[in-house]
């Protein structure tokens, strides 16, 4: 009985070991497996998500006004993107400025809105440059620093800026009165006008 019960405690701590060791092995391979890695070779994107979700009280109706935000980044697919992370990133700050071919977009869009209301497209639109040099609209928040930005030539380093813009915002820079030198473009017709009082 003693011999049977000694290889029963034999057998059962070489059984034991013999787990403990399989165990050990097993957690091992899977931290080799799915340790959280820098690099994913087969791609992918990580996500976030921010929402909320306001009840609107209705009589007899259910309304819910919910906003949500998501937010996604490839994720790097090999090592070169680190090691190429500091040769694409300038260091230095330049200055920002618009190219000419963004604002010839917004500036045919406005002429051609201020002409379907039946007006002076390219007066209308100098009057808005010339008001938007008098009265800078960089104290408004980022909606006034847009617009400032996209109205007043002194941003755009382009060459091929049309000389007529130019002159626009020359005459405000002289604090002259807008409304008198373009005069085709009724009071209250500019593009300022449509979207703020002065």
């Amino acid at each position: 009985m003693t011999v049977s019960l000694l290889f029963f405690f034999v057998l059962a701590s070489l059984l034991g070991l013999s787990s403990s060791q399989i165990d050990k092995d097993l957690r091992e391979k899977r931290n080799v497996f799915y340790s959280p890695p820098l690099l994913y070779p087969f791609g992918g994107t990580i996500k976030l998500v921010v929402g909320f979700a306001v009840p609107i009280k209705l009589a007899g109706r259910i309304l819910v006004y919910g906003q949500n935000f998501q937010f996604q980044y490839a994720l790097p697919q090999n090592a070169t993107f680190f090691s190429n992370l500091s040769q694409n990133r300038v260091f230095s700050r330049r200055r920002r400025h618009l190219d000419w071919y963004g604002r010839d977009l917004l500036f045919n869009t406005l002429e051609q809105n201020f002409q379907r209301n039946g007006l002076d497209g390219r007066e209308c639109l100098k009057k808005s440059i010339c008001e938007a040099v008098v009265d800078p609209l960089i104290d408004e928040g980022l909606i006034g620093e847009l617009l400032h930005l996209l109205l007043t030539p002194e941003h755009a380093e382009d060459p091929s800026f049309p000389e007529d813009f130019l002159q626009a915002a020359e005459v405000g820079k002289r604090n002259k009165d807008c409304s008198k030198i373009f005069s085709s473009c009724p009071d209250g017709q500019g593009f300022l006008d449509r979207i703020s009082r002065v």
